[in-house]
């Protein structure tokens, strides 16, 4: 299963969104994580990670990555928050 087969690009509010998220900290641990993660996809970033890269510098697996852009291509920027 290829990790990126969808790309991530962020417009600025949707990064200052996201980027307040892992600021505060006052999130759930999974949405502060969900969140870090599109911002290391995004390709208007200059941190930008490649699937590999990510599951060493974050500590989460290939599935959580996949799981998080098909998600993110569904739902947009909502997918941080888990649906119920």
């Amino acid at each position: 299963m290829p990790v990126l087969k969808y790309t991530i690009e962020l417009s600025q509010e949707n990064r200052e969104e996201l980027n307040s998220v892992v600021s505060k900290r006052t999130s759930p641990a999974q949405t502060i994580r969900r969140a870090q993660i599109l911002l290391r996809l995004d390709v208007n970033t200059e941190n930008r990670c490649n699937a590999k890269e990510l599951q060493k510098v974050l500590g989460v697996s290939r599935n959580t990555i996949s799981n998080v852009l098909i998600d993110y291509h569904r739902r947009g920027v909502d997918c941080i928050h888990r649906a119920r």
